[in-house]
């Protein structure tokens, strides 16, 4: 916080020192949680809420290692929750659910899967499949 300027008031009352100060604010729409095979059932319970982006990807993918910054932008500025579960620590659900390849995005809403998405995808391209999974 950088402060810009001090004023001095004086009135009837006495004398006011008034500080100004300049700050950026960021709001944070979205957020970023991790998923795990135990608390899978609470990821997908968010899903009554808001949108949920489960990212199943492992740290060694650079693909998924890509994606990381593309979906952290989305969470900042969509009303989302992106679910990142490591398949290399956390391997049971994704096992179970059949995921295959890494990085796979897999869209949640009502505590149902509505997409699926595996590869590298764009942001403006997941934006658009936020927007039209939104308005269903």
């Amino acid at each position: 916080m950088k402060k810009l300027k001090t004023e001095l008031h004086l009135d009837g009352r006495g004398i006011f020192l008034n500080t100004l100060y300049n700050f950026n604010l960021v709001i944070i729409v979205g957020e970023i949680i991790e998923s795990t095979d135990a608390g899978f059932g609470d990821v997908l319970n968010r899903s009554h809420e808001k949108l949920v982006i489960i990212d199943f990807y492992h740290p060694a993918c650079a693909p998924c290692v890509a994606m990381e910054p593309i979906l952290e932008e989305l969470a900042n500025e969509m009303d989302i929750v992106v679910a990142r579960h490591d398949v290399s620590k956390e391997p049971e659900i994704p096992s179970r659910i059949k995921i295959t390849s890494v990085p796979t995005l897999v869209f949640v809403r009502h505590g149902k899967p509505v997409e699926i998405k595996v590869g590298l995808i764009p942001k403006e391209t997941l934006k658009e499949v936020i927007k039209e999974i939104e308005e269903v």
